[in-house]
Formats: C-alpha cells, structure tokens, sequence
C-alpha cells in the first residue's frame, strides 16, 4: 500500500496564485464588484394606517378598528421589520381578550 494521492487530484488543487488570480473579477481580473446600493424600507413607502404607532393609537381609543388593520394586512415597525402573520393574529387575539373583559367590566359595574 503507497500514500500517494491518485494522479487526478492534483487537477482538484487550486493554481498557486488561488482562483482570483486566474478567474474574472478576482484580484487580478477586470469586473469589479457593484457598489452597494441603499435598499428602500418599506416603511417609507407603508400607509399610515400600516404603520406601528397608528396600532397602538387605535388600540387606546377604538380596539374594533385595530382589530381591522391587524387582520386584513402587514404591519411596519420603523425599523424596516414587518409583522408576521403569527404576531398579528396573537396580537388580536389578546385584544379581543382585552376587549371582552373591557366589556364584562363595564357591565358590571
């Protein structure tokens, strides 16, 4: 039994100088790479309805209506996260929680 390696692998190996030295757009060749370009946050482009803050505000005043928007559509966070629809859905949820012991509050008082 001998350790040499078959005579194919060295076909395997890297040149010396490694791939960039050899193919285009490495060290030496002559596609440079695209300059990084600012990708849009969608939650510039959100409506205002869409956007977290106007969740919270409805939620003080009229919980109905942040019921709507939580379950017809996605929600943007400033910091360009939007909300799955497992978030939403909890997030209902617990509203609608919220909402009957409002109500069962008030009745009986």
């Amino acid at each position: 039994m001998t350790d040499n390696p078959p005579s194919d692998m060295s076909a395997t190996v890297a040149p010396a100088g490694g791939p960039s030295a050899t193919t285009p757009g490495g060290v030496h060749g002559s596609v440079r790479p695209r300059a990084l370009t600012p990708t849009s946050n969608p939650f510039d482009t959100a409506p205002f309805y869409r956007k977290r803050w106007v969740l919270v505000v409805s939620a003080l005043i009229f919980i109905p209506l942040t019921l709507v928007i939580l379950l017809t559509g996605p929600v943007y966070q400033g910091d360009g996260v939007v909300w799955d629809q497992k978030k939403r859905v909890t997030t209902a949820i617990a509203l609608c929680v919220v909402m009957v012991f409002t109500f069962v509050r008030l009745g009986a008082m």
